[in-house]
């Protein structure tokens, strides 16, 4: 049993290391250069829609609940 710890502790040390960086800032660069960098260019419009909503004050409509 041992054994079997020790094998799986050695390839999990290395999985989760360089190799696993690599994959996931390569994957990151990929994506965004395919996309034109996205998450740059539309970040103002992101905004606007999420955090922007937030401070809107909603009417209520015939029929619902206002929180």
């Amino acid at each position: 049993m041992e054994l079997i710890s020790a094998i799986s502790e050695k390839i999990n040390s290395f999985v989760w290391g360089v190799p696993t960086l690599v994959l996931l800032i390569g994957t990151g660069l990929y994506l965004s250069i395919i996309m034109g960098f996205l998450q740059f260019r539309k970040f103002p419009y992101i905004m606007r829609h999420t955090i922007g909503n937030l401070f809107k004050k909603k009417e209520a409509q015939d029929g619902s609940l206002t929180p």
